[in-house]
């Protein structure tokens, strides 16, 4: 018996050997035939919305991946041979489905946008994705449901484009080269202003296409002090933002803003126009006390004159308690707007001066600037007698204060003004200085 189980051992080993060869080919046909049926049921397709574009033109493109039968993971971005054409970042993929053939599909799409500089013809692609496709497991893993998976990479066919040339017959001499459909539109606010106010211009551009070739342009206009526009852009749209400052009570007249492109789908040159903005004075008329009185008698001289005694005794005694309120209240006034009565520590806001103290050591520029410029307002018009929100840059350069020139005064503002809405930058050493200027500034107009 024990010489039967040792001589049958090679035999018996043989067969295992020989079944688990068996076992393995079966394996790898099955590993054949499953990759042969993934073949058709994972693919790549790249498709650009159009395969004939202009110079400059930007066009949507998208890479799909589509999943039959199969499960897939761990998706990667795809990569897309372009060439000399220029491919934007591909957005995050969404995933959808749909039926071809009557076979239904799991995809994930993928969104850019491409865009060439050179006439010709060029080839767009092949696209290429990195994924895992999930597989049954072998072994006893198999035999509990398991899975593995096996890296793949799947490639889309490549795209043949052409690349046509922007038209030169009816092409403005001010095209800047933008291509596209696009929208221009202008909106000012405040539209009624006092001298010295800032209004903000705001130029908004919007469309499809590419928008790098527009400029913000900045607005310039006589009596109008104006900043540097400041841009914001976005996959679909231009801000263009400016700060205005009237430095007088003049209405202003926004000019209309025109763009010039190139619009693909008619191919043709075309133009648009915001429109005008008119923007309106509400500076108060200055008026003189006793004109107005003189005026108000002269209106009531003929309805005194057909006045009976009564009425004129009693005319007389109300006008005259009306007069002398006038006086009195002239007099009042006189005195208030008397700049060499007035001492230095009338003219320094003690409120003020603690906010810009304040805003100085939390190192906050714009809080800062805004209670110097008020400060700044307050002493000049101390000085001049003149409403505080009506004294701008230019103004000062007009006025005298004591004699002395108010050339520091404009510096001040100016500085301030470049802080709060040309976005110039300032350090606390330059702040500290500013506030030191300013008193000192203080002091001596006092």
């Amino acid at each position: 018996m024990r010489q039967w189980a040792t001589g049958s051992f090679p035999w018996v080993m043989r067969v295992l050997l020989l079944a688990a060869g068996l076992l393995l080919s079966a394996q790898s046909h099955a590993d054949e035939a499953a990759g042969s049926s993934s073949g058709d049921e994972l693919s790549l397709e790249l498709k650009p919305q159009r395969n004939r574009l202009y110079q400059h033109e930007r066009i949507p493109v998208t890479v799909t991946l589509l999943a039959g039968r199969v499960s897939v993971r761990n998706i990667q971005y795809p990569i897309l041979n372009s060439g000399a054409l220029s491919i934007g970042k591909f957005d995050p993929p969404r995933q959808g489905s749909l039926t071809r053939d009557g076979q239904a599909f799991t995809t994930y799409q993928f969104s850019s946008t491409l865009s060439a500089e050179k006439i010709g013809k060029f080839a767009l692609g092949p696209a290429q994705l990195h994924c895992e496709q999930l597989a049954p497991a072998n072994g006893a893993a198999a035999f509990f449901g398991g899975s593995q998976a096996r890296s793949v990479t799947v490639s889309s066919q490549p795209v043949q484009l052409t690349i046509l040339p922007l038209p030169a017959r009816g092409r403005p001499a001010d095209y800047g080269g933008a291509v596209g459909q696009f929208k221009i539109s202008r909106q000012v606010t405040p539209t009624a202003f006092s001298s010295g106010d800032p209004v903000t211009v705001t130029t908004r551009i919007e469309g499809v296409g590419n928008l790098d070739n527009f400029p913000c342009r900045s607005i310039a206009l006589a009596g109008v002090r104006s900043y540097p526009p400041q841009s914001r852009r976005s996959a679909s749209s231009l801000l263009c933002e400016q700060v205005l400052v009237p430095e007088s009570g003049d209405g202003i007249e926004i000019p209309a803003e025109r763009i010039r492109y190139f619009d693909p789908l008619a191919g043709r040159y075309r133009t648009d126009i915001s429109p005008t903005v008119h923007l309106v004075a509400i500076d108060p008329p200055s008026i003189n006390p006793q004109a107005a009185v003189h005026t108000s008698a002269a209106k009531a001289l003929p309805e005194l004159a057909s006045a009976s005694p009564a009425r004129w005794s009693l005319w007389v005694a109300v006008s005259g308690l009306f007069l002398s309120a006038g006086m009195a209240l002239l007099v009042v006034r006189n005195k208030r707007a008397a700049p060499e009565n007035l001492p230095a520590s009338s003219i320094m806001d003690q409120r003020l001066l603690a906010e810009a103290k304040a805003a100085l050591a939390a190192d906050a520029p714009h809080r800062f600037y805004d209670a110097v410029f008020r400060l700044a307002q307050a002493v000049a018009a101390a000085q001049c007698g003149l409403p505080r929100s009506g004294l701008t840059v230019g103004t000062l350069r007009q006025i005298k204060f004591n004699g002395a020139d108010p050339g520091v005064l404009v510096e001040l503002f100016q500085e301030c003004d470049e802080v709060r809405y040309g976005q110039a930058v300032r350090n606390q050493t330059q702040m500290a200085r500013t506030l030191q200027q300013l008193q000192t500034t203080l002091a001596t107009l006092g």
